[in-house]
């Protein structure tokens, strides 16, 4: 008897590891993996709502292939958004996400987000037809319910034509009830969507703009873009850093790329207190910390270096417990750039600039808002050959907007003619 209820139970055991086994195997089978991808591509297509009077979507999406296993991550290959044209919105080389189950459900964290060889073409038509883009924005910004109005209208039409017709009217509820609807600031924590991604990696990417209204020279293309990036939100702030990002800009007039690069970081926690206790409660105590570490742009002559910090920290509102300090130096400014840029000569020789500001700051009402300027000092130095050395201070007060409370130019020596070229410019010595 005993023999049986144990080859019972080891039959059972086998036949829920074979099942296990089987399910696992299916999570990376070519045939489940193929039905997620013909199922995601239908999905988001049918986001894709054709406009008013139009019966063709406002963009198309292909994904070419699906690889990997659903417990763990997947790898998107050869991804195209086409506009109803048929022309190429976007394209994306390949596209790899890795993810833990139950981090994926119960904390919405996904371990790392990677996009390989992409491109991006805005195309500006003209004032009549607009971006390229236009038509697919509109769509995913039209509400759904918007498609199926002029049926339920009809629908609605016919039910209100119905209830005219009856003798008694239309139907009331025996008990109405209110409509009760909860305001998002009634509840500010529902309308957080906590989530965290540890790792973004941006790569092989290019952006092509083109357009004889908006742009001085028709096209613009950003190439080589690279970014390194995490991030996450919580009830209580978010966290963000910009490990690094570096791009080439390519224009017409100028004879080499723009290359840039920047780093950055930004976080914001709240927590309760009762140092600072009001009659509402427990008052809320906001820490939030902006850092540009470097900015870098340059070209073949010019190079601008910038690094800037925002600090706040206080649990009242309205008080200024906060700094801003920004360094921007051109070493040098090339005045052969500045002719490029303006199409016409400004200067005759290279300058070396530098700006400094320094401003106190205060918190805003939640750790999501943006902290308010009080006020703002700032020191403008320049320096040249036939310039020597000048300098602009100036300083704000608080007020909608700033005020300017004083301002003074110091200038050591100007050599205007020799500096500019143009004859009428003074000289100051």
């Amino acid at each position: 008897m005993i023999s049986r209820i144990l080859r019972g139970l080891l039959l059972i055991l086998a036949l829920l590891l074979a099942l296990a086994i089987a399910l696992r195997l299916a999570l990376k089978s070519d045939t489940v993996l193929e039905w997620v991808r013909s199922m995601a591509e239908k999905q988001i297509q049918q986001q894709f709502r054709p406009q008013a009077g139009e019966s063709q979507p406002s963009a198309t999406l292909h994904i070419g292939e699906l690889h990997g296993d659903l417990l763990f991550g997947l790898m998107g290959q050869d991804i195209r958004l086409l506009d109803r044209d048929g022309q190429l919105l976007a394209s994306i080389g390949q596209i790899e996400i890795t993810y833990s189950i139950p981090e994926l459900l119960t904390q919405h964290r996904v371990r790392s987000l990677q996009l390989d060889n992409w491109v991006v073409n805005a195309i500006h038509r003209g004032k009549d037809d607009g971006w390229n883009w236009q038509p697919l924005l509109d769509s995913l910004n039209r509400p759904v319910e918007a498609d199926t109005m002029t049926a339920r209208g009809v629908v609605d039409e016919a039910e209100s034509r119905d209830d005219q017709e009856s003798p008694g009217g239309p139907a009331l509820p025996d008990n109405p009830q209110p409509h009760n609807t909860l305001h998002p600031k009634d509840n500010p924590q529902s309308s957080i969507f906590e989530w965290e991604l540890d790792h973004l990696s941006v790569a092989g990417g290019e952006i092509y703009l083109e357009s004889a209204t908006h742009l001085p020279d028709t096209t613009l293309a950003i190439k080589e873009i690279s970014l390194k990036a995490s991030a996450s939100v919580q009830q209580t702030g978010y966290r963000a850093a910009l490990h690094s990002l570096s791009l080439h800009l390519h224009e017409g007039r100028l004879p080499e790329s723009i290359f840039l690069y920047a780093s950055a970081s930004a976080s914001a926690t709240s927590s309760e207190t009762k140092e600072h206790e009001t009659v509402t409660g427990e008052a809320e105590t906001t820490e939030t910390t902006w850092t540009l570490s470097k900015l870098l742009l340059q070209t073949g002559k010019s190079i601008a270096d910038a690094n800037a910090s925002l600090t706040t920290a206080s649990s009242a509102p309205h008080q200024p417990a906060g700094t801003l300090q920004t360094q921007l130096a051109l070493l040098p400014l090339s005045h052969e750039d500045l002719t490029i840029f303006a199409r016409q000569d400004l200067l005759n020789e290279p300058i070396e600039a530098s700006l400094e500001l320094t401003g106190h700051v205060r918190p805003g009402s939640s750790v999501f808002s943006i902290p308010t300027l009080d006020s703002i000092g700032a020191a403008i130095t320049l320096r040249s050959n036939h310039l020597g050395s000048a300098v602009l201070r100036a300083q704000t007060m608080q007020g909608n907007p700033l005020i300017l409370k004083s301002a003074t130019i110091e200038i050591d020596r100007l050599q205007g003619a020799r500096l500019t070229g143009l004859a009428q410019m003074p000289d100051i010595r």
